[in-house]
């Protein structure tokens, strides 16, 4: 199974408890981004309005014949996404976004800037 995630680098700005919370929930991103299967992108700060905006989503492709389909939560509560286009638009959301983000290197990297922080 491979894994992909692309978050905000709000995320990582903003402080939730106390420094040794933080660290470790930083921690736990790094160790997440060293396994070969995974990889983490953050969207930086300056790539200004993007598809993320648009509320948070996973993907999900599983082998033929299985179609790929969506998973989304908000406000309204969560719901499936099966309907071919709208899947097609988030896979397009998605291409935009790792496009935008930093590169897995490049973001670990911050991450680990933004970890140190906290000691």
């Amino acid at each position: 199974m491979n894994l992909h995630f692309v978050m905000d680098q709000t995320v990582l700005e903003r402080v939730i408890g106390e420094p040794s919370v933080m660290r470790g929930q930083l921690q736990k991103l790094l160790d997440t981004a060293e396994s070969p299967n995974t990889t983490l992108q953050v969207l930086p700060l300056n790539a200004g309005g993007s598809p993320g905006l648009e509320g948070p989503f996973s993907l999900l492709t599983l082998p033929e014949p299985i179609p790929d389909f969506g998973y989304a939560e908000g406000q309204a509560g969560m719901f499936y996404i099966e309907d071919r286009e709208h899947v097609r638009r988030c896979t397009l959301r998605f291409g935009i976004l790792t496009e935008l983000a930093l590169s897995r290197a490049d973001s670990v990297n911050l991450i680990a800037e933004r970890m140190s922080s906290f000691e």
